[in-house]
């Protein structure tokens, strides 16, 4: 009697130690709910409720309806699916296959770096001194500025791999960039440091009119390869030497007006 009491624990401890499987619904296990008389809300709820396993191709869904299964719950079936078949976004996974919410990243080793965009701003002229003791001969730049003396995101690598995600939906970085659709609408230009913020040559005024635009001594070529739809490797062309860097997109209005886009980034020492 003592044997059977204790062999009866143990089995009941056997039994509290290991929990019942979770429940996994299959086209069999709708039909059967279906069979059995159950209503399309309990069916719907039952398959909101429950992990899933559905096949649910073309001629499997005629054949389903052919026993029985409601539009509805066929609708329920198939959104769950492909809630399911969804891979999961990260903001900071290595791998560039996996999702990542629309934006400009920096690749690491571990982890991937998300540069928030900002916009410039402190448009201002210089060498206007020069250019009026000159009488317009050595003209003015317009600089257009962003704040801080220099990046939140720093790296050490000369030539650091980025990786651009565009919404295909929003056709663009959504609020991290605007509508643009490719890497290639950007520029890489390399910042003039001030004190308390970085600068970049936007335009120029002289004698011979004004010129609107980044200047090609401040720009760094890159190379792009897509490595697929709406993402794209981003790696500059050549070494970077230290200093404040930024991808920059898009001007809005011209001259002092003028804004853009900027995803930046520092290489130090």
């Amino acid at each position: 009697m003592k044997f059977n009491i204790a062999l009866t624990s143990f089995a009941l401890a056997l039994a509290l130690s290991n929990p019942v499987a979770a429940e996994t619904l299959n086209n069999e296990s709708v039909l059967a709910l279906i069979d059995a008389g159950l209503g399309d809300e309990v069916v719907i709820a039952k398959i909101k409720s429950s992990t899933s396993n559905f096949e649910l191709s073309t001629d499997t869904v005629i054949k389903l309806r052919q026993r029985g299964v409601s539009g509805q719950v066929l609708a329920a079936m198939i959104t769950t699916s492909a809630a399911a078949a969804q891979p999961e976004m990260s903001l900071d996974s290595p791998d560039p296959m996996v999702p990542h919410p629309s934006g400009v990243y920096l690749a690491g080793k571990e982890k991937m770096t998300r540069i928030e965009s900002t916009t410039t701003n402190q448009a201002r002229t210089s060498g206007m001194l020069g250019s009026i003791l000159t009488s317009g001969l050595s003209g003015m730049r317009i600089k257009a500025g962003v704040n801080g003396a220099k990046a939140d995101v720093r790296t050490s690598e000369a030539r650091p791999v980025f990786y651009f995600y565009f919404d295909q939906a929003a056709q663009g970085l959504g609020a991290y960039g605007g509508a643009v659709t490719s890497p290639q609408e950007f520029s890489l230009i390399r910042f003039e440091t001030k004190k308390d913020k970085r600068e970049a040559v936007i335009g120029s005024v002289g004698l011979g009119g004004s010129k609107a635009g980044l200047r090609d001594k401040d720009q760094r070529d890159f190379e792009v390869s897509q490595i697929k739809p709406g993402v794209y490797k981003i790696t500059p062309t050549l070494p970077l030497t230290p200093g404040e860097y930024g991808f920059i997109s898009g001007g809005v209005g011209s001259g002092a007006n003028a804004t853009f886009r900027v995803f930046d980034f520092s290489i130090v020492q």
